[in-house]
């Protein structure tokens, strides 16, 4: 498969959102670097294995980052296509690409009309980032959209409970002459994190926000597009409880869903 050649153009209004800034800034990548390959590998052959995914299915990973859980799934015989908004994920993403892998930039809230897939990841709590109610709700039926019938949507997501037994307000994280301060706060239901830095005598501000669904919130807002079918509490896919540090869903495509 060919890479994506032309570059998605980012309305004045999109390009000041909080995920299209901070996503697109090599210190995201900085900050995160503890993020490992042998991590994502491990949650991917979990999937694989659990779900029983097969050899050729079409695959779909949504927000991909930098690529590592798109580069795991090929390696199970997949075809994969990473999609994400920021141009800078994708340059770093597209230096794993062969053969039954590539990638794409491309916005959540529009259907991948190039490909049907059978499966749609959103991993790492790629999901819930917009402000309004309609605007994740538009995801929801833009993911529907980018599935076959029966297609199944994987969202690896935050339990609410957890975050709220174990946030930590404050606290400063080095990596390398970068020193991050972080401050976590829940207000209008959702978890915000702000990030402070300083780079050669400039100071940098970002805030990551990420509503904070229940089981039965994501239940609702998935109807009528999908069902969900069963949910994990960790990455080795144990069955979801209340004090679960993760909400990993697996929902099934109902029906026929025309986008609107």
């Amino acid at each position: 498969m060919k890479n994506e050649k032309a570059k998605l153009s980012l309305s004045d209004d999109l390009k000041s959102k909080w995920y299209a800034l901070w996503f697109d800034s090599p210190y995201y990548h900085l900050l995160y670097a503890h993020r490992s390959q042998d991590e994502a590998d491990k949650f991917i052959r979990n999937l694989v294995h659990k779900l029983e995914i097969k050899r050729g299915s079409k695959v779909l990973d949504l927000a991909c980052g930098s690529g590592r859980h798109a580069a795991a799934l090929a390696e199970y015989g997949l075809i994969v296509t990473g999609k994400d908004l920021s141009l800078n994920n994708i340059k770093r993403a597209s230096l794993l690409s062969k053969v039954g892998l590539r990638f794409i930039q491309g916005d959540m809230l529009q259907a991948s009309p190039d490909f049907n897939y059978d499966y749609v990841m959103s991993l790492f709590t790629s999901f819930g980032y917009f402000d309004t109610q309609e605007e994740n709700r538009k995801v929801v039926r833009a993911v529907a959209d980018s599935l076959l019938e029966d297609g199944k949507w994987i969202i690896d997501y935050l339990n609410p409970g957890w975050v709220l037994d174990h946030l930590v307000a404050e606290e400063s994280i080095e990596r390398g002459d970068i020193i991050f301060t972080i401050n976590k706060e829940i207000k209008n239901n959702a978890v915000y994190k702000h990030i402070h830095f300083t780079v050669e005598g400039h100071s940098y501000s970002f805030t990551e926000q990420v509503k904070l669904y229940t089981l039965t919130d994501i239940r609702m807002l998935l109807a009528p597009h999908f069902t969900i079918e069963m949910a994990y509490g960790n990455y080795e896919l144990a069955p979801y409880v209340a004090a679960s540090p993760r909400m990993i869903i697996l929902a099934k495509k109902d029906g026929y869903v025309d986008g609107k």
